[in-house]
């Protein structure tokens, strides 16, 4: 029998729920699929409050749902890589003529400027025929991130190997600044930077100070002249106070360590 007091039946409750937790938990498994079944058909045939519940919940709690998927994507990347996999192959003729429709409808006639040949490109970004032609034309000094051609010049000798599986080791086989390990940057090997962007350090007498990255946080550090800046200060300021001012093992100390 229910109590009149709010109160004390919602303390009742809560105290039932608390004291018979296995047996309603192995109520729910034992009637899943009954469960399962009749949502399913009770949903059927209330189509429009759902709808209209969905787009009330949807308006007001934004931020929830936005942390919802996001964490639901990290949880399930190979479900989700895998369920998508499986739709493109059974869908593929539906998504080849929608992708062609689509085409059609925001495609517009155009002449590549690296090229000259007339082609159908995007309205958006409509100047080339292909990516092919898009980073020809944009590379060397029209890019504006052109630096005067320094990524040709040549690296010091002693840049080799050797000191390479030194740097990557007094990292811990880590990036720097995110700590990706090589079996999470795609199965390469972590990137050696130069933090000053001086590709004759240890040739030219000059301090020197390295660090290993991944390929994401390596694209990061490049870029025009303000951008490297930035990231040679942060990087100077990561391996001073946490490594000491150091960057690397010396040859003594990796032969100390083998």
């Amino acid at each position: 029998m229910p109590y009149k007091d709010k109160d004390k039946q919602k303390s009742y409750n809560k105290k039932y729920r608390e004291n018979h937790k296995e047996e309603r938990k192995k109520y729910r498994e034992d009637h899943k699929k009954e469960k399962k079944e009749s949502d399913k058909k009770y949903w059927e045939n209330h189509k429009e409050e759902k709808k209209a519940y969905n787009e009330k919940y949807k308006e007001e709690h934004p931020e929830e749902i936005k942390e919802y998927k996001k964490q639901y994507s990290k949880e399930h990347t190979e479900e989700i890589r895998e369920y998508n996999k499986k739709y493109r192959e059974k869908h593929k003729k539906e998504s080849k003529e929608y992708s062609e429709k689509y085409n059609d409808d925001h495609k517009i006639d155009i002449i590549c400027l690296n090229c000259g040949q007339p082609a159908k490109a995007f309205k958006k970004d409509g100047k080339f025929c292909s990516h092919s032609c898009s980073g020809k034309y944009y590379s060397g000094p029209k890019n504006p991130n052109w630096l005067g051609g320094i990524s040709f010049e040549p690296y010091c000798p002693k840049f080799n190997n050797d000191l390479r599986r030194r740097i990557r080791s007094f990292f811990n086989y880590e990036c720097v600044l995110c700590g990706k390990t090589a079996e999470e940057n795609r199965s390469r090997q972590l990137s050696c930077h130069h933090v000053m962007y001086n590709k004759m350090s240890c040739c030219d007498g000059k301090p020197v100070h390295f660090a290993a990255l991944c390929i994401f946080c390596h694209n990061k550090t490049n870029g025009n002249q303000e951008n490297r800046e930035r990231w040679e200060s942060m990087l100077h300021r990561i391996i001073d106070e946490i490594y000491d001012g150091k960057s690397y093992f010396t040859k003594e100390e990796w032969k100390n360590r083998a």
